[in-house]
């Protein structure tokens, strides 16, 4: 059987060349900052609590993210055009969550795809006034979830901006190995328009390079920031510093057996 040619907005349809390089070179520094990644980093009796959060969101066996399909997506967007009240609206809104109890809604997943062309709305918008309506576009999206608000983006882009979806280069940067496969896997029809690295959004400044000259960068993160991994510092009594360091009772009862056994191993030798 035969195709017909790919036509200047079909998915096979690459981004310009400068783009693709730098791409490509931001998927490589996402593999390679994957692999150095450190696990498990422990400080003294305890985790820090930043490691202590990210082990309980995070870890690919334990973590939170990874474990459940914690963030529920409609099969359907929300009929807001045929809703006659906010009664109405708020009835729909509750069978959502009577539909999803294995997660939680988000923003973007209530209001899609209206929520996520908005925000393209602003990004075009902001081009324009800026001037640089038509130079390349570079959306960078930190926690991109189910990768909603991302297809949402690039879905009204190729419907109503082919000329700048052809010019787009769409990076989710996802934390969340699960997650991180779900992006690729939903966003792989706009074809290397999109790049889905596994990594942190703290680790942006050390993944992305500057765009190719010409190119404008909008940086996306929505509901991340509650979810990033801190540290809790504290004041003594004498008013000094302290940082916080997370002793769980597995951890507690590994170190006491671990003194217990090198208390036996220090009373044999002293009896040698």
């Amino acid at each position: 059987s035969s195709s017909p040619p790919s036509s200047p907005s079909s998915p096979l349809h690459s981004p310009s060349p400068a783009l693709e390089g730098w791409a490509r070179g931001v998927r490589a520094r996402g593999e390679e900052a994957a692999r150095r990644r450190p696990r498990g980093a422990a400080y003294g009796n305890g985790e820090l609590v930043r490691d202590f959060i990210a082990g309980e969101l995070y870890d690919d066996e334990k973590g939170y993210f990874n474990a459940r399909d914690c963030i529920h997506s409609p099969s359907q967007p929300l009929p807001f055009t045929r809703m006659s009240s906010m009664e109405e609206y708020r009835a729909m809104l509750q069978q959502l969550y009577f539909d999803g109890l294995e997660g939680w809604l988000t923003p973007v997943e209530i209001f899609q795809p209206w929520y996520g062309e908005a925000i393209l709305d602003w990004i075009l918008k902001s081009r324009e006034a800026a001037g640089e309506a038509d130079a390349p576009l570079v959306i960078v999206e930190a926690g991109a979830g189910n990768a909603t608000l991302a297809s949402c983006v690039m879905e009204a882009l190729r419907r109503g901006h082919p000329d700048v979806y052809d010019r787009t280069c769409y990076v989710t940067v996802e934390v969340t190995r699960r997650l991180q496969q779900l992006q690729e896997e939903r966003l792989k029809g706009h074809g290397r328009r999109c790049v889905c690295l596994l990594g942190s959004a703290l680790e942006l400044d050390a993944l992305f390079h500057a765009p190719p000259p010409g190119t404008t960068p909008f940086v996306i993160g929505l509901e991340v920031l509650d979810n990033l991994p801190h540290d809790k510092i504290v004041l003594g009594e004498a008013g000094e510093v302290l940082q916080t360091s997370v002793h769980t009772r597995e951890g507690l009862a590994a170190a006491a057996g671990a003194s217990r056994r090198r208390s036996a191993s220090a009373s044999a030798s002293a009896s040698a």
